[in-house]
């Protein structure tokens, strides 16, 4: 079991079991098995904590507080001895599913219950809150019923591979339309529908979780919205599909959200082969790679998304995630400081401490490449959102850092020598440092316009422009949602001096294009190699500096000091 609340210390029973009256917590349920071979389960405000056998949910159902745990054993009728019935008191009590009053050397009678009906806004640690909205189960259940018949799955089933037949074959005709729409900014009010249509698709996604558990015979609980790591979301709750006899049937209910993007996206690719207008045909484009790029992040099974879930109930072991993750963190402890810090416990196989190592490095390279990927849009979204990305950054440094002083300090709890702890890290601190001096190109991401015959390199920040130099190379880009292909290369003109204040269209700093719309910016001005005629009236520039930066350098430039004087010394200083 794992404990709800690891910061307090571990209850050991000290009662006899003839005076001994345990209770479950506020919110903890024992439910029964949906199917024959399907294990029991032990949950808490309806979400699973264990799955225990048949004998040990009998006995815990008991636990009201009124019974002693011997009374319970007998009314149970399972044959437990009193070093076996205390054992199941303290598991439950060090998994928070007990009223700790009802177990302490001092307690003993009924815990008034709070009432939970209202209980709407619910937090789960590390860094999730979700917002209760309404229970799905009639909805699910509804549309359910058809799925209940084979010969309606088997005509669905035939319809959805003839959709995705024929949305390979539009993407075979239509790859130039959903290229472009990728690689040009978005109209606003396409991307406000786009947007609104992804939102809604979210909600949808979740709903075919709900529906597929119920066609299987479960019951979803709750759905509503949360911040999951601060991202908002929508979710569903089924875990009552561990209830569910069938490795299978678990996998299909975490598998139906990607697989509802995958149709949703195959029906939109299939619209581009209808003729419509172009801002129709953008839209499908876009909303089809949307709902594409769902499908791939949700499969993914190093975070904790539809992919993981799919897995976890594959292998038949929960937590898995968390498993891993603790068997790699074990692994290098043991094999850099010599000190094991699980004592006791058996040693997991090689391939969970490799799965561990990529759960823990798949979401920091995810993030570090959004970080680096989209710089140039949060800055040029205004201070706010600038704000916001400074936050995440900060964030996701204080965090990593927190897990590795963490990782050092229970090396030395569980034995580790002084010395070799300090020679070891020296030698980590050493090779990052190294890593940190390796020289990459210097480059800068910036914005041009063109307009009245004049091409300008443009940014949201004097200070970015002012280490340019005149023959400088700069690579000009259409400043699309996705790709940025080369449009046309220039430098930096010879007659460049001082950054001028300029108005700048949208569409130069942000992949939004939006008429009439300008921004304050500065700019200097640009030769161009091609016809000025060709250029767009603005997009994204890239500067190729003539020399080379350490990439520690490059980083904090990018991660940290252009946000910064975007924010702190930028247009507000004009």
């Amino acid at each position: 079991m794992k404990a709800r609340n690891p910061a307090k210390p571990k209850v050991t029973i000290t009662r006899s079991w003839g005076d001994l009256c345990p209770q479950l917590a506020d919110g903890v349920s024992v439910d029964a098995p949906l199917t024959d071979g399907a294990p029991w389960v032990i949950a808490a405000d309806g979400v699973p904590r264990a799955r225990v056998s048949a004998d040990f949910a009998r006995l815990a159902e008991l636990f009201d507080g009124r019974r002693t745990v011997k009374e319970a054993v007998e009314e149970a009728n399972i044959g437990a001895d009193s070093p076996q019935a205390i054992g199941v008191v303290e598991a439950l009590a060090n998994a928070g599913l007990l009223h700790r009053e009802s177990v302490e050397a001092d307690g003993g009678g009924v815990v008034q219950r709070g009432d939970r009906s209202n209980s709407h806004f619910i937090f789960r640690p590390p860094l999730t809150i979700q917002w209760v909205l309404f229970d799905p189960a009639s909805f699910a259940r509804l549309v359910a019923r058809p799925f209940q018949h084979p010969a309606f799955r088997v005509t669905m089933a035939v319809l959805a591979g003839a959709l995705l037949v024929l949305a390979a074959t539009s993407v075979g005709i239509n790859g130039g339309v959903i290229v472009s729409a990728l690689s040009t900014p978005v109209p606003l009010g396409l991307f406000g529908w786009l947007i609104g249509a992804v939102i809604l698709t979210g909600c949808i996604h979740e709903l075919s979780h709900a529906v597929t558990l119920a066609a299987l015979g479960g019951r979803p609980t709750r759905m509503g919205i949360m911040l999951f790591y601060f991202m908002p979301a929508f979710f569903c709750d089924v875990t009552d599909g561990w209830r569910m006899g069938g490795r299978w049937r678990r996998a299909a209910v975490a598998l139906a959200g990607p697989g509802l993007h995958l149709l949703l996206a195959a029906a939109a690719f299939g619209g581009l082969l209808i003729p419509g207008s172009a801002d129709i045909r953008e839209f499908l484009a876009l909303y089809g790679f949307a709902c594409l790029v769902a499908v791939i992040a949700n499969l993914l099974p190093f975070i904790k998304l539809d992919g993981y879930l799919a897995l976890v109930a594959i292998t038949d072991r929960p937590y898995l995630r968390a498993s891993a993750m603790a068997a790699t963190r074990r692994s290098l402890v043991r094999r850099l400081y010599g000190a094991d810090t699980e004592p006791g416990m058996p040693r997991e196989p090689p391939a969970m401490a490799i799965f561990g190592a990529a759960c823990i490095l798949f979401p920091m390279a995810m993030f570090a490449w959004a970080a680096i990927r989209l710089q140039p849009t949060f800055v040029g979204m205004g201070s706010w959102m600038t704000a916001i990305y400074l936050l995440l950054v900060i964030a996701f440094v204080a965090a990593t850092t927190r897990r590795l002083v963490r990782s050092v300090a229970a090396s030395l709890r569980h034995g580790a020598h002084v010395g070799r702890v300090i020679l070891v890290t020296g030698a980590v601190l050493a090779a990052v440092s190294g890593a940190l001096l390796i020289p990459v190109p210097a480059t800068a991401h910036l914005g041009f316009v063109a307009s009245e015959g004049q091409v300008l390199l443009i940014s949201s920040t004097a200070p970015a422009l002012e280490p340019l130099q005149p023959g400088e190379p700069v690579r000009l880009l259409s400043n699309g949602i996705v790709l940025r292909p080369e449009i046309a290369t220039a430098e930096v003109s010879r007659e460049a001096e001082e950054p001028m204040p300029v108005d700048a269209p949208v569409s130069a700093l942000a992949p939004v294009w939006l008429p009439d719309a300008t921004s304050e910016a500065w700019g200097v001005p640009l030769a161009v190699s091609e016809s000025f005629g060709a250029l767009p009236a603005a997009g994204a520039a890239e500067v190729g500096f003539e020399r080379s930066v350490p990439l520690g350098a490059y980083l904090f430039d990018l991660l940290v000091r252009e946000p910064s004087q975007a924010m702190f010394g930028s247009v507000g200083a004009r």
